[in-house]
């Protein structure tokens, strides 16, 4: 399983900047994103692209599904009420991006995961777009 954080709009197939929940993305968002799903496929598959891994004994692999965090196509859901503190003290660690708005962060962290949680019959949940790859 992979997750990454989309940088497209499905509504404009533009770069969005506020993708979910107000959530900022930079260039390097979005270009992470992009060279993750090119690795997935075809090339993380392919025995010709890196044919010098063949030789170290790594073999293709075949990844059968990405989730996007960061969509506004959602179509899965993961319930996260028994992590959440952990995830909101991991994103706080981020001290050079998150600067000294550690409560509202916070706060706002609960906050759209417990929205999107209630909207599923979780107390706080995660929204994804799950790609499927045979």
């Amino acid at each position: 399983m992979i997750v990454l954080k989309s940088g497209i709009s499905s509504k404009k197939n533009q770069p969005n900047r506020e993708a979910h929940n107000n959530i900022e993305y930079s260039n390097g968002d979005i270009a992470a994103g992009e060279a993750t799903l090119a690795a997935v496929f075809p090339t993380a598959r392919d025995r010709l692209t890196f044919p010098e891994l063949l030789e170290e004994g790594l073999e293709p692999h075949a990844v059968e599904e990405v989730f996007i965090f960061g969509t506004d196509m959602p179509d899965w859901w993961i319930d996260v009420s028994g992590s959440i503190d952990k995830v909101v003290e991991a994103i706080k660690q981020h001290k050079s991006q998150v600067g000294d708005r550690l409560e509202e962060l916070d706060q706002r962290m609960r906050a759209s995961r417990h929205s999107v949680g209630k909207q599923h019959g979780m107390e706080f949940g995660e929204a994804f777009k799950r790609l499927t790859y045979n």
